[in-house]
């Protein structure tokens, strides 16, 4: 007779899928992988012992088999650990990547299935670094890898609530290899990070308080998602079980997809809030085919879904039939017919001095509909940041430098702001898509004009703080923006709510990052400060001697190459947040000269 308890709620796949769209599409969903998910590509645990111990001239030993008990396992894994430890620092994580990789290893294919979808955290206890060769190989993806440092968690935690890159936590600590991708952030210090063997989880669990609290708060506002992941480790069921003891239950259910008879499903239920879903073991040839399926199934599920937040209105309260939003985001294109009072805004390209604004193919059917016709020629204004095609309800606006064609995020705020200007003051309703986003997939063999090394977000950043400042300036007016989007990276940020609107619309100071980076540490700050703080002065808060230290700014501003170089604090110490480029969201990264 089985002593499994049966869990009291159907722990199919098909009836909890509907839940993990509904947490996927706000954003709640965090996968936690484990070693399952590099199975086929990294070694299985008795032959990374066995390497090991090859590595730290313990061979001798009697061969680790099938039926060798896993607390053997354990004991000899620490033994070959402490041995690698005990020499050059560097050594230990050699041994481990010889240990644990193949000279041609290559992200495994339920790795490659599960970065095929966003995902705004990942946490692992795996040491590889597959997913973020996955993840970088799709167009504009960002990915940073964290650790458990006191700033790593921070990152975690403000993850929570504030756009950003996705972030791997790697748990255990992370290698950087075996896959030839960019480093990661300090690579060096995830190495130290590593724990292996029982005395160091044991450590990490009960040293690092900062860790565990981080821990418990993603636990407590987020669905963990296990995917081969060994839940039945004391380790992991410890940092569970506290958060449980010190918040209570938690709001939220927990997956996983486990093996058949790997764990106890009810147990975990009962204990721990995480539905486990069951299949069947599969053979070596067809590891991971299951979760790959399911992984996809979710994937289509969440592109299939017909229940979405369409649009967010944001406007002072109503007190008549007057429509009171003053800024409407809408989930789709701009329209291709004109309503009496509206006009629409497209994006444009072109360097300043030239006269033609240049419109993509796409949007030159829209562009047509609004002119009824072919378009005339573009009147620019503004010293070419905007134009209006003759008397038609049509404007252009670009984000160019007055002497190239270049996408940059410096010049969205300036080119908004003259065409709200422009526009207002014949129309009350302007239909605006993003402007110097552009579909850029093939940016590294494209021309420079087509590339931008910022995310969207930032343009929609940019956008709606211009408008809030406009309609600060103006109280008066009755104009209203609607903006379109189509970018999902952005509209993902707006339904998790990493996307603060209000605060963009009401805050004229700019909520960004440091980050000061000094032998293998980085402490991380926030700041709100006025857009004309000089450079001098945040570094004098930070307590930095401005000659002796670089910084570089994230995301860039534009693909020129000056802006992808560390500078000198002391060459720029007068030059204001703004005139940098530092929008909202932003990251001033420090480093010794």
């Amino acid at each position: 007779m089985s002593t499994h308890a049966t869990p009291s709620v159907d722990a199919t796949f098909e009836a909890l899928l509907p839940r993990l769209v509904t947490a996927y599409a706000t954003g709640k969903l965090v996968p936690f992988i484990g070693a399952g998910m590099s199975a086929g590509a990294c070694a299985t645990w008795p032959r990374m012992i066995s390497a090991l111990e090859h590595h730290a001239g313990l061979a001798a030993l009697e061969p680790i088999g099938d039926t060798t008990p896993p607390d053997e396992l354990i004991r000899r894994a620490n033994r070959a650990t402490a041995t690698l430890r005990s020499r050059d620092p560097a050594e230990f994580a050699s041994a481990l990547a010889r240990s644990l990789f193949a000279p041609d290893a290559s992200p495994p294919p339920q790795t490659v299935a599960l970065a095929a979808l966003w995902w705004p955290l990942v946490m692992s206890t795996n040491y590889d670094n597959y997913l973020v060769r996955a993840v970088r190989a799709k167009p504009r993806a960002e990915i940073a890898v964290v650790g458990r440092g006191p700033a790593d968690c921070q990152r975690v935690l403000s993850s929570l609530t504030s756009s950003d890159a996705t972030l791997l936590w790697a748990l255990q600590g992370h290698l950087g290899e075996p896959c030839d991708v960019p480093d990661v952030l300090r690579p060096a210090e995830l190495r130290r990070e590593i724990v292996i063997d029982h005395s160091e989880y044991r450590r990490v669990t009960y040293r690092e308080p900062h860790f565990r609290r981080a821990f418990a708060e993603v636990f407590r506002h987020r669905s963990l998602f296990f995917l081969g992941s060994g839940l039945r480790e004391n380790y992991i069921q410890e940092l569970l079980g506290e958060a449980l003891e010190l918040y209570g239950p938690t709001s939220r259910p927990h997956f996983a997809i486990l093996p058949r008879g790997e764990v106890d499903p009810g147990f975990l239920l009962a204990r721990f809030q995480i539905v486990v879903v069951e299949y069947d073991r599969e053979p070596p040839e067809q590891r991971g085919s299951t979760v790959i399926r399911w992984l996809r199934r979710l994937g289509d599920a969440v592109a299939a879904q017909r229940v979405l937040a369409n649009t967010w209105s944001f406007g002072e309260p109503c007190t008549t039939d007057e429509r009171c939003a003053r800024l409407e985001i809408v989930r789709g294109p701009l329209p291709q017919h004109a309503e009496a009072g509206d006009c629409i805004v497209i994006s444009a390209g072109g360097a300043l001095r030239d006269e033609r604004f240049f419109v993509s193919e796409s949007l030159r059917p829209t562009l047509a509909a609004w002119c009824g016709g072919a378009p005339p020629r573009p009147t620019a204004h503004a010293g070419g940041l905007v134009a209006r095609y003759g008397t038609a309800p049509a404007f252009a606006a670009r984000a160019r430098r007055p002497d190239e064609d270049r996408k940059d995020l410096t010049c969205i705020r300036a080119a908004m702001l003259a065409l709200f200007d422009l526009a207002s003051r014949e129309f009350h309703t302007l239909r605006a898509q993003l402007i110097a986003v552009g579909r850029d997939e093939d940016a590294p063999r494209s021309p420079a004009h087509s590339e931008r090394p910022y995310p969207a977000r930032f343009s929609f950043i940019q956008v709606v703080r211009a408008w809030g400042e406009w309609l600060r300036a103006n109280p008066e007016s009755r104009t209203r923006l609607v903006l379109h989007v189509m970018d999902e990276t952005v509209l993902r940020e707006l339904s998790s709510g990493r996307l603060d609107v209000v605060e963009l619309l009401h805050c004229s100071d700019l909520r960004f990052w440091t980050e000061v980076e000094d032998a293998g540490s980085l402490q991380r700050r926030s700041f709100h400060c006025d857009p004309q703080t000089t450079l001098e002065r945040i570094a004098g808060e930070l307590c930095l001697h401005a000659e002796s230290w670089t910084f570089e700014l994230v995301p860039h501003t534009s693909v020129e190459s000056d802006a992808t170089r560390a500078r000198s604090v002391a060459q720029c110490a007068a030059r204001t947040l703004d005139a940098l480029g530092v929008v909202p969201g932003s990251t001033l990264h420090f480093k010794r000269a």
